[in-house]
């Protein structure tokens, strides 16, 4: 592992890392004036008609969701068995994680269910920011790569939860938990195209624009 991780994974640095570095997705999301929002501004927006996207992984997403969000998973588990695959794998195992890759579906996703003059707003497990204290670049975050990928596919109404999950339940705000009991219930986890999840899915006769 230790080997496959500091000598061999940078020979294959193409195939491992994403299509944008932070650095360029921080920039342009500086230059597009993103709005960040609190927990609370967040849920104001929500009861306005704005749609909460949670990008998180769907486990995550079932411990702990806020009602009426949708979950369109950012990344997956890692698939596929090539020598990079494999890298990546060895790579995250030997910081204890069970690693995970850009979903490549999940723009295609997003596109079918959520129109792009739709208000949204993006959640994720911390937030992240664009603009920190003592930093060049902020603190990347899914939410704000799912942010700047939206924008760079022509959503016009983008925004994303400072905090994240983490603040939204320090704030004591209500959360909802997906239960074993719930796999019975026709409302409760709905299976959308190669893996993404949406708990309180996206209405099937679409997803009605912001007035």
């Amino acid at each position: 592992g230790f080997v496959a991780t500091f000598f061999v994974a940078p020979q294959f640095k193409a195939d491992l890392k994403e299509d944008y570095t932070w650095k360029e997705m921080c920039g342009r999301l500086r230059e597009n004036g993103l709005e960040s929002f609190s927990p609370k501004e967040a849920q104001a927006r929500q009861r306005q008609g704005a749609l909460l996207v949670d990008v998180r992984a769907p486990p995550d997403y079932k411990n702990g969701f806020i009602e009426d969000s949708v979950n369109f998973p950012l990344y997956r588990s890692i698939e596929g068995w090539g020598f990079a695959k494999n890298i990546r794998r060895a790579a995250f195992a030997f910081f204890g994680s069970m690693g995970s890759e850009l979903n490549p579906e999940w723009l295609k996703q997003m596109e079918a269910q959520v129109p792009k003059d739709r208000k949204v707003v993006l959640v994720c497990a911390r937030g992240g920011a664009i603009e920190a204290p003592g930093t060049k670049f902020g603190y990347e975050s899914r939410s704000l790569k799912a942010a700047f990928r939206l924008q760079q596919a022509g959503y016009a109404n983008v925004a994303h939860m400072k905090g994240g999950i983490q603040q939204w339940s320090s704030e004591e705000l209500p959360l909802l938990h997906y239960t074993d009991d719930d796999d019975d219930d026709e409302d409760g986890a709905t299976a959308v195209d190669d893996g993404a999840m949406t708990y309180n899915a996206v209405p099937s006769n679409g997803v009605p624009s912001l007035q």
